[in-house]
């Protein structure tokens, strides 16, 4: 994997095992109840085309990071359980989605496009 910067840290096996969260095939990455406060960009361009599964529930996160949309392969998205208060637009281009749990957070208002995600089959709000 190319090296890929996050707040002065590589984004490397190491830097995933120590936030609890690496697989050795990279499709899943769970960063859970880690009291993390924002998700870097470069996580979602680091992981575009294998990540299958990103889980960052119960932490202290207040926004879903734009480049969300760049984990084309993502089929489960979990953010509950956050403080997370707007939804990006960019969310809608994850066109494999099934799953997206985004309850227990302060969202009031969703993007237009929600509804075009078409293979989603479980959203909790």
């Amino acid at each position: 994997m190319s090296k890929v910067f996050i707040s002065n840290e590589e984004i490397t096996k190491e830097w995933m095992e120590r936030y609890g969260g690496y697989d050795e095939n990279e499709t899943k990455i769970e960063l859970k109840q880690l009291n993390i406060k924002s998700i870097p960009e470069g996580l979602c361009y680091a992981y575009s085309n294998q990540l299958t599964y990103l889980n960052v529930s119960g932490n202290n996160l207040t926004t879903i990071p734009e480049s969300i949309g760049k984990l084309s392969n993502l089929i489960i998205l979990a953010f509950f359980q956050n403080k997370i208060s707007t939804v990006p637009e960019s969310i809608c281009e994850l066109s494999s989605l099934t799953r997206l749990s985004l309850n227990t957070n302060k969202i009031k208002v969703l993007p237009d496009r929600i509804g075009d995600l078409g293979s989603l089959k479980d959203f909790c709000l």
